[in-house]
């Protein structure tokens, strides 16, 4: 019989998007920010951000990641390119990701058009974890601005960030993954998020697994 998946056996990585809007076929990625987890915690070293080249104006959308046309004119990569090795390098990743579903669905319209098939990531989501602990302590669905980034970081006494910043982001959804931890194995002796002994099925009865 096989051992069973640890926490660590594959490469955790905290991912965050900035789009023009909300719609993959029509809107465009303008920036992705992407650090690791490990068992020693989360090495900024490693820690990677792109901005990306578009023909389409940021237009109203620069109100909330405050991107301009002309930096990503002048400091952004190919696109295709960016994306294409990116998609390759996530295969064998476990994403971290708050509220990652829309990130998803731009990464999979991307995936679809390069490689012709959907994309399937394992992925790990701290809004969905913080949604069924609220969830358990109250009779009422918590609000969307109970789960947003800030106030799911507020609750572990976390620093402010610059939001909307997808380097920014990603590293706070790494922070916040980490507080999780803790606070879904507060008996462990040892941060439970140093150690490599936790499995995924543990992960699953109080995160769910998101596809």
């Amino acid at each position: 019989m096989s051992e069973t998946p640890r926490l660590f056996d594959q490469a955790l990585l905290a991912i965050d998007l900035e789009m023009t809007g909300l719609d993959p076929r029509r809107d465009h990625i303008l920036s992705i920010g992407a650090v690791p987890l490990t068992v020693e915690g989360i090495p900024l070293g490693q820690a990677q951000h792109w901005l990306l080249q578009t023909d389409a104006r940021v237009s109203d959308s620069a109100t909330i990641h405050h991107l301009r046309d002309h930096d990503l004119k002048v400091g952004g990569g190919e696109p295709d390119e960016i994306l294409q090795n990116l998609l390759q390098q996530l295969q064998d990743r476990v994403l971290i990701t708050h509220g990652g579903e829309l990130d998803i669905r731009f990464l999979d319209h991307r995936h679809r058009h390069y490689f012709g098939k959907k994309w399937r990531p394992q992925r790990l989501d701290t809004q969905y974890f913080t949604r069924r602990q609220l969830g358990r302590r109250s009779e009422q669905m918590p609000t969307a601005k109970a789960l947003n980034l800030r106030a799911c970081r507020e609750r572990y006494h976390l620093p402010n960030w610059r939001a909307h910043h997808a380097l920014s982001d990603a590293i706070a959804t790494a922070e916040l993954f980490q507080a999780q931890l803790r606070d879904a194995f507060p008996r462990d002796h040892n941060p439970p998020w140093r150690d490599a002994r936790k499995s995924f099925s543990s992960l699953l009865s109080r995160w769910g697994w998101q596809y």
